[in-house]
């Protein structure tokens, strides 16, 4: 980082390895974070985790602090990296000064811990062997209702003291659930966010362009108002097309959707085979 070479104080020469991560080494008698010793994790059965966690025959560490009555056997990250869940449940955690303090989150007894898993790392659904989950960033519940996309994409990534809450997403089918884009989808129905999307064909739906909430399937062009989706009356399916973030055309029209109220509204005598 600052381009020099220091001497690791107390390393033992003989029995010093890198450990597979980074800048991460171990001797005989301690673990090494970036040429400094981490006090208190054995090296013989240190384990690095990504994500700053570590653990060890005592327990499991975020940047080098234990996380105090955690199962360090069924340990692992949750939702973004924000919380954590062994066998006995999902923790929120945030550093105090010199300490992490570990919180469990209150969750629906229908959950099972043992096969809840992110359907992707940055995800917010999450789902078992039974249901799909939706998970809620309290803090960031007002820029979800506004749908706003990089919002929504982004929340939770900041893991100071966050609160969620994980509610199962109704009639969702687990074994058929995966993310295309920001939204969620199975064999029968869309999702964006925890609400289902009506009226498009989850088979042949498509996102057109950046801006991500004009979409489409093998029957119409659609677009996410602030209350529901939305039909876009007349356009031409084969030929609707992203000209901006802003900006859509096809053969006979150009568009122009309002984030601000979210709305798509035909550009009166705009020439659709010129504009850009």
């Amino acid at each position: 980082y600052d381009g020099d070479v220091k001497k690791v104080k107390g390393a033992d020469a003989k029995t010093f390895e890198a450990i597979e991560g980074y800048a991460l080494g171990r001797d005989k008698n301690a673990v090494y974070d970036k040429g400094k010793m981490i006090k208190g994790l054995d090296p013989v059965t240190f384990e690095d985790l990504n994500g700053n966690f570590y653990k060890d025959k005592n327990g499991v560490y975020y940047e080098g602090m234990l996380m105090k009555g955690i199962d360090s056997k069924s340990f692992e990250p949750f939702v973004n990296y924000t919380h954590v869940k062994d066998k006995n449940g999902i923790y929120s955690f945030y550093q105090k000064e010199n300490e992490v303090v570990v919180e469990k989150v209150e969750i629906s007894p229908e959950i099972d811990l043992k096969t809840l898993q992110p359907i992707e790392n940055y995800s917010e659904y999450s789902k078992d062997k039974n249901n799909v989950y939706f998970i809620n960033y309290k803090e960031s519940e007002q820029k979800i209702s506004d749908i706003d996309v990089e919002n929504a994409e982004d929340a939770g990534n900041d893991n100071y003291n966050i609160d969620i809450e994980i509610k199962k997403l109704e009639s969702a089918d687990s074994g058929s659930f995966k993310i295309d884009s920001i939204y969620g989808k199975d064999k029968n129905n869309l999702y964006f966010l925890n609400k289902k999307i009506t009226g498009v064909n989850p088979k042949t739906f498509k996102v057109v362009g950046s801006n991500k909430l004009i979409i489409k399937d093998d029957k119409g062009v659609y677009y996410l108002g602030r209350e529901e989706v939305k039909k876009i009356q007349n356009a031409d399916l084969n030929t609707f097309e992203e000209v901006s973030k802003e900006y859509y055309r096809d053969k006979n029209n150009v568009y122009y959707y309002d984030n601000y109220d979210g709305d798509v509204k035909k550009v009166k005598g705009a020439d659709a085979k010129t504009f850009e």
